[in-house]
């Protein structure tokens, strides 16, 4: 991905198509961010957002900012994290096709830097399950897979193993192919450990 979104970057640039350019950016500055400096990426990818919301582009704006709040993420801004995954979510109102990731997002997000106790976990808990419930609607499974890793790891942690292992089993068995994937092995480790 970061190879691509740099010579996508590059052409476009060169050839002078600002909504590719600033799209790409934000590809690039996220990948980029996987792989080296969050703190640079997260500065690239608010100012293509704003030059995105300058020519009047607000397509895949919830994706975006699902991006920068995995950005700052990384940095460990969670006051940052927190009012991006909130504006992506108020983008996503509509527009349902990125709503199960943001709100897996802001679980994790809630889960890092919400209110000490029992409260945090339940705010995370509902923002997980809502995204499982919403990615279930749309009958997206990778989405909803993603979605229960998140719930059951956090199941686990409140001591509620036999919820955790039926709820991963459940979209597990759902799959017939594509186990080498990440989420896929990572459920795969996740049920291993609760059996």
């Amino acid at each position: 991905m970061f190879q691509a979104s740099e010579q996508t970057l590059r052409l476009s640039s060169t050839l002078r198509y600002p909504l590719i350019s600033a799209a790409a950016e934000i590809k690039f500055a996220y990948s980029r961010a996987h792989m080296e400096e969050p703190c640079e990426a997260a500065e690239r990818i608010r100012g293509a957002l704003s030059e995105l919301t300058t020519v009047k582009f607000f397509l895949m704006r919830g994706m975006f900012l699902g991006w920068l709040t995995e950005v700052h993420l990384l940095r460990g801004d969670l006051a940052k994290a927190t009012t991006s995954v909130e504006q992506a979510l108020e983008f996503t109102d509509e527009e349902l096709l990125f709503r199960p990731e943001l709100l897996r997002l802001r679980g994790k997000v809630r889960l890092r830097g919400g209110p000490r106790g029992n409260a945090r976990l339940e705010v995370a808990e509902e923002d997980f399950r809502s995204a499982v419930n919403c990615a279930r609607a749309m009958n997206a499974k990778s989405d909803e897979l993603r979605a229960t890793i998140a719930l059951a790891r956090l199941l686990c942690d409140s001591n509620r193993h036999d919820e955790a292992r039926t709820i991963l089993t459940d979209i597990y068995s759902w799959f017939t192919e594509g186990f080498n994937t990440g989420d896929l092995r990572e459920a795969k480790l996740l049920l291993d450990e609760l059996t």
